[in-house]
This record gives structure tokens, sequence and C-alpha cells, in this order.
């Protein structure tokens, strides 16, 4: 059996996302490497049947093609990988251009939904040692890594992202399927809808304009926004998927700048300030009250953070309970919108039993204040609160990928890896069942 002290072999760490998949070495803090889940396809011109062109990451796929088709690798409701050639098309991509490393000479950490399939597994593990040849192959659950990055192996994992929020209790560093609650009613795609929709109607049903729709000509020589005219043009054969995929990336952005929860959950229309923003093709917009209720959608007592969370924990047993209440995690993109972890922690007080103590997530204490901080930078320690807020939404962006780092940098997991000889001898199926539960 081959086994790789963490300081002698860095180990390549992929947290694979239906958003965006992270990639680094082990023991580092941040993904080296960022790519959208999407791979964009072009068909030859003779037989549509076949796929003459492929393009893996920002760049490429961000660029105008007619004809081109982008597809996301996974499937946005399971999680699961929808297309296994695409997939090792953006593993090469990794690889090659982004990590400049051979597969054959590095172990790999893969982290998966905890919710996948058996066969779904094996078809990854039978790619990566028979295609990529890699030598020695783990895969592990997202919240338990997710754990691992906070330092902990008992929790309740929040992991509400782009395409799905999911819902995971996790007890001595394994996941527990049974308490595994997964929606796509709440997640950063529907609030990215809802955004979307209000710019069209306040632009009177005109839709947001991707960078390769419109064309800026200056009708004056001051050099001022104002004198530049917008024209607005159109390249024939691009497909709705490379339009919709341009835009909703603008969108994106737009959430980012724009969302705030309410924090006790009371908006007062007359107390809301609006805020004008600014989009690429010049125009403004002014948008008051909706940054707070499109947020709504989170905090919903059907299917919200809060109602998931107490799902979840009723599914596991009855004297784990008390532990998950106040041992919570919130990892994934819509826990970074300002307002989201308070309001998020009041829901769950409100919803739980009475005689379990709801303690504040655990990775959120300090960022939770960050904007406050961010009006008071006169003195050095607050600086150094803010520094230390900044890390904690890094980790709470990156939870998976930055347990992943640590788990696979560690010597006394060396011994854990499925190495080529296991899985040639024992097959995907056995080896995952061994060492990767």
């Amino acid at each position: 059996m081959n086994t790789f002290g963490g300081d002698e072999v860095g180990a390549v760490v992929i947290d694979v996302g239906t958003h965006t998949i992270k990639a680094g070495f082990a023991g580092e803090e941040n993904p080296k490497a960022i790519i959208p889940s999407v791979i964009g396809t072009v068909f030859d011109s003779d037989d549509k049947s076949k796929i003459s062109s492929y393009y893996v990451g920002n760049k490429e796929i961000s660029f105008a093609r007619p004809g081109m088709e982008v597809q996301n690798i996974f499937n946005s409701d399971t999680g699961e990988i929808q297309n296994i050639d695409y997939f090792e098309k953006a593993l090469n991509y990794i690889y090659d251009e982004r990590l400049g490393v051979k597969p054959n000479e590095h172990p790999l950490l893969m982290s998966e939904d905890p919710l996948c399939s058996s066969s779904g597994r094996e078809k990854l593990a039978s790619l990566v040692f028979e295609k990529c040849n890699i030598p020695s192959f783990f895969l592990s659950k997202q919240p338990v890594l997710s754990c691992f990055a906070n330092g902990k192996y008992t929790a309740l994992v929040v992991d509400s992202g782009h395409n799905a929020t999911t819902v995971t209790s996790v007890h001595d560093g394994l996941a527990l399927r049974q308490s595994t609650i997964k929606t796509t009613k709440v997640c950063g795609k529907v609030l990215d809808e809802d955004l979307r929709n209000l710019v069209k109607t306040k632009r009177g049903g005109k839709d947001i304009l991707a960078p390769h729709q419109f064309t800026k000509q200056r009708s004056s020589q001051q050099p001022s926004s104002k004198s530049t005219k917008i024209v607005e043009h159109h390249i024939d054969g691009l497909t709705q998927s490379f339009n919709d995929y341009s835009i909703n990336r603008i969108v994106g952005d737009m959430k980012i700048n724009l969302l705030r929860a309410s924090e006790d959950g009371a908006v007062q229309t007359g107390n809301t300030p609006l805020v004008s923003f600014e989009l690429n093709d010049g125009n403004d917009i002014e948008i008051g009250l909706e940054r707070f209720s499109i947020c709504e959608r989170l905090f919903n007592h059907e299917y919200g953070l809060a109602k998931l969370t107490c799902d979840s924990i009723n599914k596991c047993d009855v004297d784990l309970r008390k532990e998950l209440y106040s041992n919570i995690l919130l990892v994934g993109g819509n826990t970074l919108i300002p307002g989201v972890p308070t309001r998020y922690e009041h829901e769950l007080i409100r919803m739980a039993p009475n005689n379990v103590k709801v303690k504040h997530p655990l990775n959120t204490k300090i960022s939770a204040n960050i904007h406050t901080l961010s009006t008071s930078m006169g003195n050095s320690s607050t600086q150094s609160t803010m520094q230390t807020a900044v890390a904690q939404l890094q980790e709470r962006k990156y939870a998976s990928f930055i347990g992943g780092s640590i788990l696979a940098s560690l010597g006394s997991f060396q011994s854990m890896w499925i190495s080529k000889s296991e899985f040639d001898e024992m097959g995907a199926a056995q080896c995952l069942a061994k060492k990767c539960p």
C-alpha cells in the first residue's frame, strides 16, 4: 500500500460544487484556482452529434463564440456529475493550466455532495485512476470537511450555495445521511432570479445587457460617463445558454453589492433608503426595500434555513440534538450576505424547542459585525479585528476546501489514501466502502 507523507508530496485538493470548482494544494489556506462548474462546447459544423471544441475556465467561457453552448458539469439538483467527459476536461484544465502539475505525481483529495449515489462515486474513482492516473485518491463529504476547517468533529452544517441549500448533521467525523436535507427552493440562484426580474421591472421590461451585447461610443470630448452613448448590437449565432450565463454573472455581482437581510425580520418601507447601482451599460437603477425583501426567501417558515436546521436535527438521535443546536456552522455564499447570520440565529431561537440552548453559529461571531467595523477603521485593534472578520468570511466561503487542505496535510491521514494498487485489486465499490464511507 502506498502512503504519502504530507511534507514530502503535496496532495492536490479539489472541492467540487455545482457553481464553482476550487482547487489547490494541501496545507494552503485558500484555493489556488477557482473555475466555474460549466463547460463551453461547440458542435462540428458537418456532424452536429460531435463536439469539435471544448472551453473551460472563466476567460474561455466568457468569450462570445457563435454556436457555443454553456452547460453545467453537475446536476444542480443532486450535485452529482452529469457528464463525466466534461468533468475530465475540467480536471485536465485544472492540472495543466492552473496548478501546473502532473496528475500522476500527486495524491488527490476530492470533496463530494453528502447525498452522492454509490454509482456516481464509483464512476468518479474509475475516472481519476484509469484516465487521470492519480496515484492515490480520497473522497470526503463536504459537511465533514467544513467541520474539520473549524476544528469540529460534531456539528450541524448549513451549506447555502448557488444551486441548493444542504443541511447535514455530522457526528464524530461522519456525515449522517439520514439527517441530510437538501432543497433548491433556498439558494443563490433563486435570489439571482428575483434580482434579475426586479431589474427588468425597473427598466420597463428590458433585461440586463451582457458585455457582448453593447458598445460604448463617446459623444463628446469630455471624459464623462454622461457623454457616452450605449449602442446595442447583436452577434449572430450566440446561444441562449451563453447569453444567460453572461447576464447571470453580472447579477451575481449585483447580489454581493446590493442584498441585505433584515436582522430582526421587520423592514419598514419608509425607513429603507434608496441605493443607486450603476449597471455595466452605464445606466443607474435605484433599489430600496427590495434589497431586504428578496432575502426573506432564506427565512421562509416552511423551507427556510432555520426550518431546515430544525428538521435535520429532529432526524437525529435525541441524545445528540442539544449538542447540535450548540454547534452550528454556516457555510456557502449566501451566508456571506450581511445580516444573514444574525437573522438566522433569531429565527432558530424562535423555532427551536424550549429546552435547548441555541448558540450563535460558531464561525460567524466576528464577521457578523464586519460592516459596523468597516465604518470605524481608526485604530489598530479595529483594523486587526476587521482582518480577522474578512478571513472568517473567506473561511465560510471556502470551508470544504480548507477542511480538505487540513485533512490531506495531516501525517496521521496518509495511510487513509486509496492507492492505485488497492483500486486494481479490490475495485471501486469495495475501496470506497472501506475507506471513504
